[in-house]
């Protein structure tokens, strides 16, 4: 594979959008059709991360060869994104679409229950953009909310699991305009 800095990554913007369960990826990602809703403002220093659970490879071997193959187990992947907007709809993100609101008070989920959404993340990097597209994804909160900094804005995060839909694998990734 010869050297190309134009296959670099250099973030200039990223954006979360969700969709009705189903919803399929645009053609474009410079145009994203009004079908995605934007979910507002994420945290400008941990913008994504992904995270594997499985996926261990395990060596197999015979009495005659301690390394005769390898099985892995199924990865499962998952985004963890950090809201900044709080209101109703990322409120219900983090602690679960059975949470309850009037518009003046949210009330949590004793038992939280994900939501689900067809999931857009588009990442930029100057000219070009490329993204995360999943037909059918879950939302949850991710682990603890913490806020003990006044210097900054507070964040909601959030893990987005892909999952199967119409026997299609739960995600991929759309590449840059050629």
């Amino acid at each position: 594979m010869a050297l190309d800095g134009s296959k670099t990554l250099k973030i200039s913007n990223i954006a979360l959008y969700t969709g009705p369960v189903g919803t399929e990826k645009p053609d474009d990602l410079g145009t994203i059709p009004p079908t995605w809703e934007n979910v507002g403002h994420t945290s400008i220093q941990d913008l994504l991360s992904i995270e594997t659970e499985g996926g261990e490879t395990t060596t197999l071997g015979s009495a005659q060869s301690a390394a005769l193959r390898q099985d892995t187990t199924d990865a499962v992947r998952s985004f963890v994104m950090n809201l900044l907007q709080w209101e109703d709809k990322t409120l219900q993100l983090f602690f679960g679409k059975n949470a309850t609101s009037d518009g003046k008070f949210f009330q949590p989920a004793e038992k939280p229950q994900p939501a689900e959404y067809a999931v857009l993340i588009v990442i930029e990097d100057g000219d070009f953009e490329f993204g995360i597209h999943a037909a059918k994804a879950s939302f949850i909160g991710q682990g603890n909310l913490s806020l003990t900094d006044k210097n900054s804005l507070s964040q909601l995060p959030i893990r987005i699991t892909p999952l199967s839909h119409n026997n299609k694998k739960p995600f991929g990734i759309v590449l840059p305009a050629a």
